[in-house]
């Protein structure tokens, strides 16, 4: 295989990640941003990255974004938003974030492409969280190439919001 069949394929699984993304779930999530006090941001690997560039462009447009982990993270509290990036939703470490998070009564976005996954079904059984979608249990489409196909354009909305 050359390099422009390794970009169309590529081109490919992007355009299969966009045709699943939903106007809705993207101003739903760009409107939770926007009502947090601040934001926490949390990935691993590959999704790890993508999650490091959207913290990235959300503090740029001012808002108080925060990766966690880092040095200078402050402690997350009610009010804040933990936006989490898991393609798998098994990484054991964001789980254990998670349920801290809940516990405080943080809202959580776990940012998935399995919604059947440990993380997600943890997430949903206890309050906040509830079966389905719902302002305290959106899941979205994820995978470290659809990654930006959801971040990005929930971005631009928030933006121009």
């Amino acid at each position: 295989m050359d390099v422009k069949e390794y970009a169309l394929k590529i081109t490919g699984e992007i355009e299969r990640a966009v045709s699943d993304l939903s106007y809705d779930d993207c101003l739903r999530f760009a409107g939770r941003i926007k009502s947090a006090n601040r934001i926490f941001l949390a990935g691993a690997g590959r999704s790890g990255f993508m999650v490091k560039a959207f913290a990235m462009r959300l503090m740029h447009m001012g808002l108080k974004a925060h990766l966690v982990g880092e040095t200078t993270t402050p402690g997350i509290e009610k009010g804040d938003l933990l936006i989490i990036g898991s393609g798998s939703g098994e990484t054991a470490s964001l789980a254990v974030m998670a349920q801290k998070a809940k516990k405080i009564g943080v809202d959580i976005a776990l940012v998935t492409i399995h919604p059947q996954s440990s993380a997600s079904r943890r997430l949903r059984r206890n309050p906040p969280w509830k079966t389905g979608r719902s302002q305290s249990s959106q899941r979205v489409p994820f995978s470290s190439r659809a990654c930006s196909s959801f971040l990005k354009p929930s971005f631009f909305i928030l933006w121009r919001s």
